[in-house]
């Protein structure tokens, strides 16, 4: 757990302690810019999301945090990104 109370999460979905996290979203690398300017747009929307990038072997590694208080966002987000993938 991270010293401001969110937990990163190995898979979607799974959280401990105070915060739940989205990890292993893999975004095209040439999609950085464009990821970054959306994350920065929710997060002045919603300071309490926390967006993480990494890059991984040909590829853009997008992790979302959240304290647990904030669980439900995350969770109705997950939903309809789920939804809109099928």
């Amino acid at each position: 757990m991270g010293a401001d109370g969110t937990t990163r999460a190995g898979s979607a979905g799974i959280g401990t302690g105070n915060g739940l996290g989205l990890a292993g979203s893999s975004l095209d690398p040439a999609a950085e810019t464009t990821a970054r300017d959306l994350t920065d747009r929710e997060s002045s929307c919603c300071s309490f999301f926390t967006f993480t990038y990494t890059h991984v072997t040909g590829a853009l590694r997008l992790d979302v945090q959240v304290p647990a208080a904030r669980v439900d966002v995350l969770d109705a987000l997950t939903q309809r990104a789920a939804s809109n993938a099928s």
